[in-house]
């Protein structure tokens, strides 16, 4: 044990267990926001979001794309 970082009953490894949950869950949340974002083909370019309305009548927001013909 560190002399000196004894804080009322916490010990170091109780410390060290916080931080690599901290660290976890941060790699966790990067990884959801990342893989949730569509990454665009060669031949589509995203333009942007328009207002529709579902069969319920509750509003949401929809990606429109442009999508080319390959030029190969």
């Amino acid at each position: 044990m560190i002399s000196g970082f004894n804080f009322k009953g916490v010990d170091i490894m109780d410390v060290l267990f916080g931080l690599i949950v901290l660290f976890l869950i941060g790699v966790w949340a990067v990884w959801v926001i990342k893989g949730n974002q569509q990454r665009p083909r060669k031949n589509e370019r995203f333009i942007g979001y328009i207002n529709r309305y579902d069969e319920d009548g509750e509003p949401y927001q929809a990606e429109i794309w442009e999508v080319s013909e390959d030029e190969e």
